[in-house]
């Protein structure tokens, strides 16, 4: 805010001549674009436009009292004082405050300090001169950090530094004095002309000077021990907050804890007195009863022996002394309130189940816990995934029960591609949850049980007997043929038979069903050396369905190296083809 000023005064005190004070004063002030001015009777300062720039004879106009409004300006690059700008009702304007203030200032090195009253407001404006100019912005940082320091609080109203970015009350304008050591007015401006108040400031700026290069270094060595004070102070507090003295004592079995005790003495006399209390008033009056009362005859009943001795307690105390203040009690919803009696006495852990950590072994899920950690600022870790894994299974599971009772409620079969299709997952996901599909598969089927209400007879299927001509055609493959009990495979509910007087067709519920059908104790081979195999590429051919031929002594026989083809159907318009 001020460029270099050239001394005006030398050793003897003797003054330059009424135009060089003028143009000393003037040159404290070289920023004079963005100023700041308030009408005499308003209450807000205004900012004027940066490209307006207030002239010499503006200037002056101010500080000699014949202008029609206050004025103001901001700092510029260097500065010859830095100002502390202290409000009528800051806790800091009293005479107490103000020594400790001049104190602090002392001990870095600024013992020249002049004060003077800013206004008719009766604020207090510290300025403390320099002998050469200093840069207003390593002014301003340093200045800020040791007054924090020192636990002042650096706000509008209470303590303002400058230089800052706000401009500043010229001096010399109405309602400034000059103030003595106990803050009382020593002159006030209006009694001098402005030629007199002008040369006395500049007194004031050239005689009352500090030395900013030791100033700074002072402060800087105040700023590093503070900085270790307060670095020692954390530790200690931390080892405090560690330290575990005391409390085996406070967590020791059977140690009365003093405040529960008394409470659950005071509610198992009274009773419950508002609602709300019910909760805590059982478990004061389980502590209470553990130690027991000797005053009121009342033995102690310590330990896991008697768990069911002050659940009675409890009950029957709560049944007398509720006082209509529980909302359960009142609804005759003992059920509740009595768990809750039942986990008060059995606070006590049985054991400690042993957690098995859950695993992530995808390189994309690890990307994806990291990637959400830096965006959120929240740690994340396994266990999230974990949580949020159960709860998509779950609406998963929710989705295919739903689709189920949709497609049982419509009368039509159960399959994995109808129930992916109503829920909308996918059929992996479908096939994972199977055992939600196991009854509809069977039971649900249109006119089964779940389809209505009437009782349903297994269906046997009809015995037809094949031509040697057709056997031969459908059994060139013996290596793949498998033969099941008819009995077995009526009551099983993964597959449908159905028959004709010229074959037999055998639908099972998916293809992950004709893999697992090869389990050892469900089927046998009838021929060739090794268990079933299925021939290469089938799965892609479709495996739902297969010619069988059945035997007089009630057994099926199947060749899975026979799939019969579905006939597809090309759908209208855009989709995939409905098979």
């Amino acid at each position: 805010m001020y460029a270099r000023s050239m001394s005006a005064f030398g050793a003897s005190g003797s003054c330059l001549d009424q135009e060089a004070t003028r143009k000393l004063f003037l040159s404290l002030y070289p920023n004079r674009r963005n100023s700041i001015v308030k009408n005499f009777d308003a209450k807000n300062w205004i900012s004027k436009s940066r490209f307006h720039k207030l002239d010499h004879e503006a200037l002056l106009e101010a500080v000699s009292g014949s202008a029609d409004c206050f004025r103001g300006l901001r700092w510029g690059e260097y500065t010859r004082f830095a100002v502390l700008d202290i409000d009528k009702d800051s806790q800091y304007h009293n005479v107490h405050e103000l020594q400790v203030l001049k104190k602090h200032l002392h001990d870095v090195g600024l013992h020249e300090l002049r004060l003077y009253r800013s206004s008719v407001s009766e604020g207090w404006h510290l300025y403390i001169p320099f002998s050469e100019e200093v840069p207003s912005k390593d002014l301003e940082s340093l200045m800020k950090k040791f007054m924090k320091s020192r636990d002042y609080k650096i706000i509008s109203g209470q303590l303002e530094i400058f230089p800052s970015n706000n401009g500043l009350r010229l001096p010399l304008q109405e309602g400034f004095a000059w103030l003595a050591d106990d803050a009382s007015v020593a002159v006030k401006r209006e009694d001098l002309s402005a030629e007199h108040a002008i040369r006395k400031f500049m007194l004031d700026i050239e005689f009352a000077s500090n030395d900013w290069g030791y100033t700074k270094l002072r402060i800087t060595e105040a700023l590093e021990e503070h900085r270790l004070k307060k670095q020692k102070e954390a530790e200690i507090e931390r080892q405090l907050r560690l330290s575990t003295e005391g409390m085996d004592d406070l967590f020791q079995q059977g140690k009365v804890i003093q405040e529960n005790y008394d409470r659950g003495r005071q509610f198992f006399i009274e009773g419950l007195k508002s609602n709300g209390q019910r909760h805590d008033a059982v478990i004061c009056v389980e502590h209470y009863l553990w130690h027991g009362d000797d005053s009121l005859g009342l033995r102690p009943l310590p330990g896991r022996v008697h768990d069911y001795d002050r659940y009675e307690a409890i009950l029957s105390w709560l049944q007398k002394k509720h006082n209509d203040c529980c909302n359960h009690v009142n609804r005759g919803d003992w059920k509740t309130v009595e768990a809750q009696i039942q986990r008060a006495v059995n606070w006590r852990s049985e054991e400690v189940p042993e957690r098995t950590p859950y695993l992530i072994n995808s390189d994309r899920a690890l990307d994806r816990i990291i990637g959400l950690t830096k965006s959120t600022g929240r740690t994340w870790t396994p266990r999230d995934w974990q949580k949020a894994n159960e709860r998509r299974k779950k609406r998963a599971r929710r989705k295919i029960e739903d689709a189920v009772e949709e497609i049982v409620a419509f009368g039509e079969k159960v399959s994995i591609r109808k129930v992916a299709r109503v829920s909308g997952c996918h059929r992996d996901t479908v096939k994972k949850h199977s055992d939600l599909l196991s009854s509809g598969l069977g039971d649900l089927e249109p006119g089964g049980v779940g389809g209505s209400g009437l009782e349903v007879v297994p269906k046997s299927p009809v015995l037809a007997d094949f031509p040697s001509s057709a056997s031969s055609q459908i059994f060139d493959s013996p290596g793949e043929v498998v033969v099941l009990d008819l009995e077995d495979l009526v009551n099983d509910p993964g597959v449908v038979v159905s028959a004709t007087s010229a074959s037999v067709l055998v639908s099972f519920s998916s293809r992950k069903y004709v893999e697992d059908i090869a389990a050892p104790g469900l089927l046998e081979v009838a021929s060739g050396p090794g268990p079933v195999s299925f021939p290469s590429g089938s799965k892609k051919r479709g495996l739902e369905s297969f010619r069988a031929l059945v035997s007089g002594d009630g057994q099926l026989a199947i060749d899975f190296g026979f799939p019969l083809r579905r006939r597809k159907r090309r759908s209208a318009g855009r989709g995939p083809p409905v098979q």
